[in-house]
């Protein structure tokens, strides 16, 4: 058992920042030789796999202990709540290796083609994963591999599920090899990547990045605001004030037609009736745009929102983030009392109808807010995605690096640019490719334009 947590260990600080995919490949290749070995029981393959993939998560996401000490909340039960999430995420595969052990048990399956069966399962597994209880997609394998371009890009039409398929069928092969020491297997293994990374190669040859310039006049505007300051009236009015300065100097030789703000920028509650020329009046030029994120009031519900306005100060586009973050936008399981009670009276925000498009100038964008980026797209009827995000919750952790590496699988996923606005975090924009066009130091006071 104590391979199998040290491989565990191994795997999860593979994954992002540091995208080691070798050491994963390796790990899970001793996991399908685990599961189809003869000469362990079912329930010793079944609770060295549990030890697997709860150090394996732990090891990836213990950050998360950062945002219940920053809101100071439920900090007595945290060690539970991530207790219960990763043995939560961890029963899909541990389901899904069960699956495949019975299978392997039935002497049916041919064993050239056993790889392909734990891929599929595996896979199957990571759907579940990311759309059962709204989902939780954030640790796949295949991020793994975020920086490493060629591999990725067959992202564009498999998604990050399909890598994750390729990488659990590669590693499924090289445990074969390592099994039996056929050569053939190995001979396998090399083709799957091979084939992909040629495609990726070829695709990153041919398609030129793209010139966001020739569309698109941005600035992106990022500040360090800490999260315990955001919400105190004192703090937030010079919150406001440092990000009108900078926007200010980020126009100084060059005006902008779109300004970005990131995730709950403007410090106060905001309606539709909301007069915000008193607070934006002479910010703007003629024909200029400001995007920002900040809590929207609407029939006694508050909303996680993206704003657009004018030069005139006009709201011209709301979004309402549709997919919230589990304890810090709203308390799952509210019916159970004992969570009720837990939940002590916090109000939870409501979740935004549907993600519409936002339209400025004549481009449409697809508008992202923070957490939200860790959902695969399918969808690609729009010209660039927009993520605004406040990365101040996890202060300075790899969390903030992951959703950099995150964020730019969007990209390739949907063949489409992604610009990403944070606080206190990375801002980024990436081409239709996932090629990195910007990237801010994380945790910096900076402004950036991207103009003709």
């Amino acid at each position: 058992m104590k391979k199998f947590a040290i491989l565990g260990i191994v795997s999860g600080f593979s994954m992002p920042p540091l995208c080691i995919t070798p050491l994963i490949i390796l790990s899970y290749a001793e996991i399908f030789n685990l599961l189809i070995s003869k000469g362990i029981s079912d329930r010793d393959k079944v609770l060295n796999l549990l030890l697997f993939l709860l150090f394996f998560n732990g090891c990836s996401m213990y950050w998360l202990y950062k945002p219940f000490l920053i809101a100071d909340m439920y900090i007595f039960i945290m060690p539970i709540l991530l207790l219960i999430l990763f043995l939560y995420l961890s029963l899909f595969h541990l389901f899904g290796g069960y699956i495949y052990i019975k299978l392997i048990n039935t002497n049916h399956i041919n064993p050239q083609f056993s790889p392909i069966l734990f891929g599929i399962i595996f896979t199957l597994m990571d759907l579940l994963i990311g759309t059962l209880f709204g989902g939780f997609p954030w640790n796949f394998i295949g991020y793994s591999s975020a920086r490493f371009l060629p591999f990725i890009q067959s992202a564009s039409f498999l998604t990050i599920y399909g890598i994750n398929f390729l990488l659990f069928l590669i590693s499924g092969y090289i445990g074969l090899f390592l099994n039996s020491k056929k050569v053939k297997f190995i001979i396998a293994a090399v083709f799957i990547f091979a084939v992909n990374f040629l495609y990726g190669s070829y695709k990153l040859y041919c398609c030129n990045s793209c010139n966001l310039n020739k569309f698109v006049d941005l600035s992106i505007v990022q500040t360090n605001t800490v999260q315990n300051q955001k919400w105190n009236p004192y703090f937030a009015a010079l919150q406001l004030r440092n990000y009108i300065s900078l926007t200010f100097k980020s126009q100084k030789d060059h005006k902008s037609k779109l300004i970005l703000w990131p995730e709950a920028s403007f410090p106060y509650l905001v309606t539709k009736n909301s007069n915000l020329k008193r607070v934006f009046g002479g910010v703007l030029d003629d024909g200029q745009s400001l995007l920002f994120g900040t809590i929207f009031n609407e029939n006694d519900a508050y909303y996680n929102s993206l704003v657009t306005i004018d030069s005139n100060c006009k709201m011209t586009n709301i979004y309402h983030k549709v997919k919230l973050t589990p304890f810090g936008e709203y308390i799952p399981f509210r019916f159970l009392p004992f969570i009720d009670k837990i939940a002590n009276d916090n109000r939870d925000f409501k979740a935004g109808g549907k993600r519409d498009l936002i339209k400025i100038g004549n481009m449409n964008f697809l508008p992202l807010i923070c957490y939200e980026v860790i959902f695969p797209i399918f969808d690609k009827k729009y010209d660039c995605i927009i993520n605004i995000a406040n990365d101040a919750w996890f202060d300075g952790t790899k969390g903030i690096d992951q959703l950099f590496y995150i964020s730019r699988f969007r990209a390739v996923e949907s063949s489409t640019p992604l610009i990403r606005c944070s606080n206190a975090g990375i801002s980024a924009i990436f081409d239709n490719c996932g090629r990195t066009i910007y990237k801010s130091k994380r945790g910096e006071e900076s402004y950036f334009q991207l103009c003709n």
